[in-house]
This record gives C-alpha cells, structure tokens and sequence, in this order.
C-alpha cells in the first residue's frame, strides 16, 4: 500500500512537472529564438576588440574591457554606486506603500473594483516614454515642492536632522514616481491577502486582539512568501529603469560596443548576485517561519 501511493505521489509529481513546463515554453522558446543569441553575442564582445562592426567581428582582449570599467572610466563607478543608493532607498519605500494600498483595498469599501484599476493603470500605460515624459513636464516639482513648504516648515526640517531631513525630502520628491511603480505590487499583495482565512482574524478578534496585533502575527507572517517576490521583483524593476542612470550610460557607450557589453555584464552579475544573496538570506528565513 505505501509503494502503491508512493508510486501515485512520483506520478502527480511528474504530471506537475509536465504542466509547468508547458505553462512556461511559449517564454523557453522565445527566450531560446530572441535572446539567447544576443547574450552569447555581448559575452564574447566583452572579452574582444571590435574590428569591424559587419558581423560583430573581434580580436581576444581577456579582461581588458572589464578591468577599464574600474580603473580607466571616471564615468562609471559613480553612476554605479548612485544607481545602487537609489534602488536600495526605493525598494523598501516602494514595498511598503504596496502593502499598505493593498490591505486598505483589500476593505469592504464601495468602488473597490474602480480604485483597484487606477492603481494598476500606470502598469499598462507607464511605458518608459510616457515615465519620461511626465518627469521632464515637472511631474515631481511644483506641487510637491509646494507640500513639503506647508507641511514641514524650515524650522521643523532643521529640527529633523540632516540625515531624516535627506530621507524626507527624496520621500516627497519622488512620491508620484513611488506610487506609479507600485501597480503590480499592489497586486501581487491583494493576492496574497485573499488567500489569509478570515477565521484567522476571527478567533484573533475573540482573544481581545487589537488591530496591530492581528496585523503583525497574522498579515505579516502569512505575506512573507509575497513581500519577498515583491522586494525581488522591484528590485529587478529599479535596476533595469528606463531612467536608470547606468542603463543610460552602456547606452551612450553603443560606439563601443565591446566596451558597452562588459559595463552590461558587470552590471548584469552584480544585479544577480544582489537578488540570490537576497533570496538566499530572507528567503529561507520566510520558509522556516512559515513551516513552523
């Protein structure tokens, strides 16, 4: 009997390994016909010197383009480690007001099904044009420059601090610009709360349990799994921004192609390094909790 159902799981394992394999081949086969070739392409560009740009063709260089990115370019490094300040403050801001859009949506409020639309509508119509666009139009400027005069006078901000005064001022300069890129995060996190048994808050609510508390043992724990996805997913998202300084800068490079394709690589192996320590380090703490 136990080799029976024994040979039922291996079965049903096999089946789901079937179906999520053909779930994911309309992306293999675009990623194998697309991308592949491109890829193979920018990795031998960066260990070469291009010689004639008809075929791309070039002459082994070693890590000569690599070791000019750290050593040579002036350009480089401070953009790099400007482009990482930036996505490390965005990240958590961004996390967090996805959460907390996505637990008030998440109400029973009239209109939920319009308010959840104009939160994901800068997913389908942001492109990176129209982001530009609006920034270069004063999006972030006047009006938000106004707000922070009224609400935090220049006494209150001296106050504050330079430091709390420099995280405010980037909070409400870049607020619209938070907020537009918090769509499918919202989303993500409804999903999340949805799956959350409402039995849970029930028996917490007969306990005496405040709101806080039930927000902190429960919500919390049981959204690890998607605040993880989603800390991954925006930071992916920031470090491949079409305002992205970097991304900018290999794009100016395109005369150099060799060169642009090894400032792409760095940045490429750093992004990834970036998300696999984080998954590594949280993500087998949210797993341990959760199979608690």
């Amino acid at each position: 009997m136990v080799i029976f159902m024994k040979g039922i799981h291996i079965g049903m394992q096999r089946r789901k390994t079937i179906q999520a394999l053909l779930f994911i081949s309309p992306w293999i086969i675009g990623f194998l016909l697309f991308f592949l070739y491109p890829i193979i392409t920018s990795l031998r560009l960066s260990f070469g010197k291009l010689t004639n740009i008809v075929g791309l063709q070039t002459t082994w260089s070693g890590l000569e383009n690599y070791l000019r990115a750290f050593t040579v370019d002036v350009e480089f490094i401070p953009l790099f480690l400007k482009q990482i300040q930036t996505t490390f403050l965005y990240t958590p801001l961004i996390t967090v007001f996805s959460l907390i859009l996505a637990i008030l949506l998440n109400q029973k409020i009239k209109c939920k099904g319009l308010f959840r639309c104009v939160f994901f509508l800068p997913v389908l119509l942001g492109s990176g044009v129209v982001m530009m666009e609006l920034e270069q139009t004063g999006m972030n400027t006047r009006s938000v420059l106004e707000a922070v005069n009224i609400l935090l006078p220049s006494n209150v901000m001296n106050y504050l601090g330079a430091g709390l005064e420099t995280v405010l001022n980037f909070l409400f300069y870049n607020i619209s610009s938070i907020l537009w890129k918090c769509g499918v995060q919202v989303i993500l996190f409804l999903a999340g709360l949805q799956t959350i048994s409402p039995s849970l808050y029930e028996s917490a609510k007969c306990d005496a349990a405040t709101g806080w508390e039930m927000f902190w043992f429960i919500t919390l724990p049981m959204m690890a799994p998607i605040i993880l996805l989603n800390v991954i997913y925006t930071l992916i998202d920031s470090f491949s921004d079409v305002n992205n300084q970097v991304m900018a800068y290999i794009l100016r490079m395109k005369t150099e192609m060799d060169y642009a394709a090894a400032i792409g690589w760095i940045y490429f192996l750093f992004v990834f390094v970036v998300v696999i320590l984080l998954y590594v380090i949280i993500g087998r703490r949210v797993y341990q909790e959760k199979g608690r």
